[in-house]
C-alpha cells in the first residue's frame, strides 16, 4: 500500500471516528429523525389523519404530511394504492425541506425506480406548487 493510500485511509478513519463520537456524545436526535423513527414504528391504522386530510396537508407544504404520504403510497395503505413514483416524489418534496427520514427513503428508492419513473417524479417535484396533490 502506498503512503498516499495510507494517508487517505487514516483521514477517512479519523472522520468516521469523529462522526461516531459526535453521534454518541450525548447530542439529541433531531426532531426530523425522531419523527421519522416514531412514525415508521406506528402501524398504519394508528397513524394520524386519514388519506384525504394527509393529501391536503402535504399539498399545503407540510413536510411531515409529505413524508407520511410517501409512506402511505409506499406501503399500499387501504386508502391509497401502492405507487412508488408518487411515494418517491412526496419523499423528495419532504427531503427538500430537510426531513431526515424522507432523505433516507428517497435515496433507498433511487435504486428501485427506472430512469423513466425517476424522471417523472423529478418532473412532478420540479413543477410542484402549494395546493398540488400530484394527482396528474
Amino acid at each position: 500500500m502506498t503512503i498516499r493510500k495510507t494517508k487517505k485511509i487514516a483521514v477517512l478513519a479519523v472522520m468516521a471516528a469523529s462522526v461516531v463520537i459526535t453521534a454518541c456524545g450525548g447530542q439529541s436526535v433531531s426532531e426530523d429523525e425522531q419523527g421519522a423513527t416514531e412514525l415508521t414504528a406506528q402501524p398504519l391504522a394508528t397513524r394520524p389523519q386519514g388519506f384525504a386530510a394527509l393529501k391536503q396537508a402535504a399539498a399545503q407544504g407540510n413536510m411531515d404530511a409529505q413524508y407520511q404520504l410517501g409512506l402511505w403510497y409506499e406501503e399500499n395503505h387501504p386508502e391509497s394504492p401502492r405507487d412508488m413514483v408518487r411515494a418517491y416524489a412526496w419523499y423528495k418534496l419532504a427531503a427538500k425541506q430537510g426531513d431526515f427520514g424522507a432523505k433516507y427513503a428517497m435515496e433507498r428508492f433511487e435504486a428501485q425506480l427506472t430512469n423513466e419513473e425517476r424522471v417523472t417524479a423529478d418532473d412532478w417535484v420540479g413543477r410542484w406548487t402549494i395546493g398540488d396533490t400530484l394527482e396528474k
